[in-house]
């Protein structure tokens, strides 16, 4: 029977079902003694961060909500995390503790994205698993693109698409564009992964499949044309305007 706290209908959580089973799976393995989250936002993933791991670092600009409130393993650091996780993260390599794993979804621009990403590499403190979402979004791939995972030689495995994202069906002005998705960093310092040789051919990066991203951005943004050029004529024939002239 799946226990109450798994819980598919958790409306603070935003990951989809699949996405939710993944990471639910992931920290039941790694089981972290210390963890840290970038991007709680209402608390949903963090509950479940909380449920696996003996203590949670949560790195948000906004005040934690309800939901997160009630976390009693969880101490939060509000404001922007490009100032306050480095000083943190020094922190916790003067008290020789290792952090197991981290959630990364702040940030969404690329250079965001990137330095909550390098700042966790670049500690020697890191040690495990990194889940990182919304690897699908154009801006998170462009800001994945920018780490240069190979510069780290404790990294063995990164699979931008451990769980595939998604294209938008809501006919607002996210129509068709491509958000959610799991990406998946593996850092071996204690050499306490096995990285089969089937996961790769060389190197560290998954190549046994062709990416999802690149095989449905095509699609979307020839798909999604039509319906935002649409909705900019209705604005600007709202105003009275015309996009072209006679």
């Amino acid at each position: 029977m799946i226990p109450d706290v798994f819980s598919l209908g958790n409306a603070a959580w935003q990951m989809t079902n699949g996405e939710r089973v993944a990471y639910e799976g992931t920290l039941a393995f790694v089981r972290p003694e210390l963890a840290v989250e970038i991007g709680s936002a209402m608390g949903g993933s963090l509950e479940r961060t909380a449920a696996y791991s003996g203590h949670v670092h949560s790195f948000d600009r906004v005040e934690p909500g309800p939901v997160a409130r009630t976390l009693a393993n969880v101490t939060f650091h509000t404001g922007n995390s490009h100032v306050l996780l480095s000083p943190w993260l020094e922190t916790v390599v003067r008290d020789g503790a290792t952090i197991d794993f981290a959630h990364v979804d702040g940030d969404h621009t690329p250079a965001g994205v990137a330095q909550d990403i390098t700042d966790i590499l670049r500690c020697p403190a890191f040690d495990g698993v990194m889940v990182l979402h919304d690897v699908m979004n154009q801006s998170v791939r462009d800001g994945l693109d920018l780490v240069g995972f190979e510069r780290f030689p404790d990294v063995v495995y990164v699979d931008y698409d451990f769980v595939p994202g998604h294209m938008t069906r809501a006919r607002d002005r996210s129509y068709r564009e491509l958000w959610g998705g799991i990406g998946l960093v593996l850092v071996d310092r204690s050499h306490q992964f096995r990285v089969r040789e089937k996961m790769v051919s060389s190197g560290i990066r998954q190549d046994r499949f062709y990416s999802t991203h690149r095989l449905l951005r095509p699609l979307s943004d020839a798909s999604a044309l039509p319906f935002r050029a649409r909705r900019v004529a209705a604005r600007w024939k709202a105003r009275g305007r015309r996009l072209l002239p006679r």
